[in-house]
């Protein structure tokens, strides 16, 4: 029989191997789990305690999963109707390649209609077309109403005004900001005034 301290030293050794390595691992988790349980003890001890608490903490987080699925619909209308406004604004440029006078007819036609938002988009193409025939843009499809403004050839008081109306347009195209006929007015008037395209 081998002795016991020979019969320890092989144990030992077999023991000390990584693969009987017994030693419990931290879970990074663990906190998550113990403020669940936590969490459900403390709903469970205020249901029997506190009824009306209880109630009013059921109520509360039904408002906010209310509150959350409103939020999430109204993110889907307004990325709809962004892609909207973006299909009406490539409309725009494929009918701004025949001339500026049709954009103008047709963002009149928008306004009549009380569509004055989307009326903007033919005839903010029309105003770049006006300016390409003043020789103060370039019209290209590719292009931003706020690199327009960034390249046109005008002087600083008419560029100011043309960084208005584009802003103008943002606002209302992209962040959903009201306009109404009076707007409509102010930016139709601003847009069809005399441009000094003279270049600078």
């Amino acid at each position: 029989m081998a002795p016991a301290d020979s019969l320890r030293a092989v144990l030992d050794t077999v023991f000390a191997r990584p693969a009987y390595d017994w030693a419990e691992r931290p879970d990074p988790f663990a906190w998550v789990a113990r403020w669940w349980e936590r969490l459900l003890d403390w709903l469970v001890r205020t249901r029997a305690t506190n009824p009306a608490a209880y109630q009013a903490l059921l109520w509360l987080l039904g408002a906010a999963l209310v509150a959350i699925l409103l939020h999430f619909l109204w993110l889907t209308w307004r990325t709809v109707r962004g892609t909207a406004a973006g299909e009406a604004r490539a409309a725009g440029q494929a009918a701004a390649r025949r001339d500026a006078g049709a954009l103008w007819a047709l963002a009149e036609g928008l306004a009549a209609e009380g569509r004055y938002a989307a009326a903007l988009v033919p005839a903010f193409d029309a105003l770049v077309l006006d300016l390409g025939e003043r020789g103060a843009v370039r019209f290209h499809p590719a292009t931003t109403p706020a690199e327009y403004v960034r390249a046109a050839r005008l002087p600083a008081t008419e560029r100011a005004q043309l960084r208005e109306l584009v802003a103008t347009l943002y606002r209302v195209t992209f962040a959903g900001d009201s306009f109404d006929a009076e707007g409509w007015r102010r930016w139709r008037t601003a847009a069809r005034r005399e441009w000094d395209a003279t270049a600078h």
